[in-house]
């Protein structure tokens, strides 16, 4: 993943992927978890180092209220389904942000 700003706002920069499209969207269902009490100074390049020590990323995203401030939640999507229940299981008891599969 790239991160890089415009206009001040962070973003990031993926590889195409058909099965982050449509339909196929489903069959990754077991590989996302949803994270909470994301710090609201956090961004995606910090959310990407927090989560990639459990497996690789497919994608990652933090919600965004319209004047693109932190809603403090995103979702995270592993390339593997393990590696999206390990950091299920290793930020269990993390207070900064916690994060289940949904």
């Amino acid at each position: 993943m790239k991160f890089f700003e415009i206009d001040g706002k962070m973003c990031r920069a993926l590889k195409f992927d058909k099965t982050l499209l449509g339909s196929n969207k489903d069959k990754l269902i077991n590989n996302n978890i949803f994270v909470r009490n994301i710090p609201k100074d956090s961004n995606l390049k910090d959310l990407h180092e927090k989560y990639s020590k459990f497996g690789k990323i497919k994608s990652l995203k933090i919600s965004l209220n319209p004047d693109h401030s932190s809603r403090g939640y995103g979702f995270v999507c592993f390339e593997e389904q393990d590696d999206a229940s390990k950091a299920v299981d290793g930020t269990a008891n993390d207070d900064e942000s916690i994060s289940m599969k949904f």
